[in-house]
């Protein structure tokens, strides 16, 4: 009987450690990473949301698809607020595998833009079919615009 309660013991502890363990990815600075990220581009007005104005995850949920909110541990994006297709987004997720779904509700955020400039403002369609999904790890980084590369050199030099 000892040995049974012994094992149902180590059972019991090895299954709560599995749950409690968290994603050990890298860990950048992501307020910093956005910062560098906005430093890249010259954008006059731009409306800016974060984790930390939204608690409820209701903006980012409506921006990104419907992305379960409850997977997000930090976020920040902006757009440009004079109509203009640019888009700035850093996204820290729990782990990895999670960026990956997030990354395919980014790349529908990104086709919803596609149409809706196509229907009023088809010379930015170009703009934002040319814009970058990136999914590295536990973040995924989003930048639709003449310098998205410049955003997506940022995004990469954090986690050098």
């Amino acid at each position: 009987i000892l040995i049974v309660m012994g094992m149902l013991v180590l059972a019991f502890a090895g299954c709560k450690k599995e749950i409690v363990e968290e994603y050990k990815g890298p860990n950048i600075d992501v307020k910093q990473t956005y910062e560098e990220m906005k430093s890249a581009v010259e954008l006059s007005q731009i409306d800016e949301e974060s984790s930390q104005d939204d608690e409820d995850g209701s903006t980012f949920e409506m921006l990104f698809d419907g992305f379960d909110y409850s997977n997000v541990k930090e976020y920040y994006y902006c757009s440009a607020a004079d109509g203009k297709p640019d888009e700035i987004a850093i996204i820290k997720v729990k782990d990895d595998k999670v960026a990956q779904d997030l990354k395919k509700a980014v790349q529908k955020h990104k086709e919803t833009k596609v149409d809706a400039f196509s229907t009023y403002e088809p010379k930015y369609v170009e703009i934002v079919e040319n814009g970058l999904v990136v999914a590295k790890d536990n973040y995924v980084m989003y930048a639709v615009g003449k310098f998205a590369p410049r955003i997506k050199a940022k995004f990469d030099n954090a986690f050098e």
